[in-house]
């Protein structure tokens, strides 16, 4: 089988794909539709599936090839996808001209890609169902809900380990806008970070204006928190470790010559060394109790427990450059620096060793290459090619020639890794 070929096949029903999820998106948790879809592309290609509530939709098609096999038996890979859209606002245009398509469904919209990784998988799964002569072992397709931060990725996890379903590796990929269509990001190691979720109010006793010394402001105990918040990490992280804070919230007062009672601001850390974040929460829990206390500020915090960064298994890595040379050569690969945002992807991965891939989407001339969720975000969909085309080979790859990831599997139990990372298993 030509793989690159096939993958070329495949671009219109990608296309068609992507566009009805495009202008049908749903947010997190809501994706009942999409999920309906999903299902239903599945069983024109004969893909055994089951629906997981509120996880997502899990596929199986198993090959009818001898086996080479693997420690524990016949391979299994886990090839994902993510479903859930965003509740951001949709330009009418990208960064050059008019979408090809818009969302239909106002406020709501798919501005991180996952209605092209859907695509992708969609497009993978038929040339693998259509070619299950050419491997031994089986391929099972996650199509993950909740992935915006609300990790219904346990759900599946559960039913998983309920039903003694057992990969030996997982593999996915996300849209990267700075890279070129096409291009390929596997890194071995840190791809993504991790975050810490914080939000913070501080209640201090407001008043007029112009007397500031008979109030105890929670704006200006804000301001001291912030800048001490900021410069934390200098203190808290090594410079060869990198540690992001960032506010993204700030909500307080009603009038310009009022101080008032309360300021309530949330935001994220990112990182990549899960050390170094369990410090940072514990010095940022010290620095905002000593400061409310200084300004006569009550301080009420949630701040979540670092979630884990995502991280490619060295050998898997390897063989996942390996596979995508073969059928894209090796231009497709690009190098670049890993990704300070964060996926839900990091939890199957600690799972199951594996590879998350950044597939280039900017495309000057078409307009696409904004940042992910921004209003402008677009597709180039011609990337689908080549995203299809990466997923197959890295299957076929480990199915007929399998590394040995049982010693680097998650050893504890579930809860035990849920637990770790700060996550409800009931989310």
């Amino acid at each position: 089988m030509e793989i690159l070929q096939e993958a070329r096949k495949q671009l219109p029903y990608m296309v068609s794909q992507r566009r009805w999820f495009h202008t049908r998106p749903e947010l997190s948790g809501k994706e009942d539709n999409t999920i309906a879809h999903i299902a239903g592309e599945l069983d024109k290609m004969g893909i055994r599936h089951v629906d997981v509530p509120k996880g997502g939709l899990l596929g199986f098609i198993d090959g009818t090839a001898d086996s080479i096999g693997s420690p524990a038996g016949s391979p299994v890979v886990l090839l994902r996808a993510d479903v859930d859209a965003l509740p951001i606002p949709e330009s009418e245009c990208n960064l050059k001209q008019k979408r090809t398509c818009i969302s239909s469904v106002s406020g709501v919209s798919h501005m991180c890609g996952h209605d092209g990784h859907m695509a992708m998988l969609l497009g993978a799964a038929g040339i693998l169902s259509a070619h299950r002569d050419m491997f031994g072992g089986r391929i099972i397709l996650m199509f993950e809900r909740g992935e915006e931060g609300y990790f219904n990725v346990a759900y599946l996890h559960k039913y998983m380990r309920d039903n003694r379903i057992e990969p030996d590796t997982c593999w996915g990929m996300h849209t990267y806008a700075p890279l070129k269509t096409g291009q390929i990001l596997i890194r071995s190691g840190a791809v993504m970070s991790g975050m810490i979720r914080f939000r913070i109010t501080l209640t201090g006793s407001g008043g007029h204006g112009a007397r500031p010394d008979l109030a105890n402001s929670p704006v200006d105990c804000f301001a001291a928190l912030y800048d001490g918040l900021s410069k934390l990490r200098l203190k808290c992280s090594s410079p060869f470790e990198p540690v992001t804070f960032s506010v993204g919230s700030v909500n307080s007062g009603f009038a310009g010559n009022v101080i008032p009672d309360d300021l309530t601001f949330s935001g994220t850390v990112r990182y990549f060394d899960m050390d170094t974040a369990m410090h940072f929460k514990a010095e940022m829990e010290k620095m905002i109790a000593g400061t409310a206390a200084a300004y006569g500020c009550r301080a009420d915090v949630y701040i979540s427990d670092p979630c884990y960064p995502v991280i490619n298994d060295g050998e898997c890595a390897d063989l996942a450059r390996k596979a995508v040379t073969g059928v894209l050569g090796p231009d497709a690969l690009a190098g670049t620096e890993p990704w300070m945002v964060s996926e839900t992807v990091s939890m199957s991965l600690k799972l199951w060793p594996g590879v998350f891939a950044l597939l280039g989407i900017r495309n000057e001339e078409l307009g696409s290459g904004a940042e992910n969720h921004s209003a402008q975000f677009d597709l180039d969909e011609e990337a689908f090619v080549c995203g299809a085309a990466a997923t197959v080979s890295y299957a076929l790859t480990f199915l007929n020639d399998p590394v040995g990831t049982s010693s680097r599997k998650w050893s504890g139990t579930l809860e035990e890794l849920y637990e770790s990372a700060g996550v409800d298993m009931d989310p």
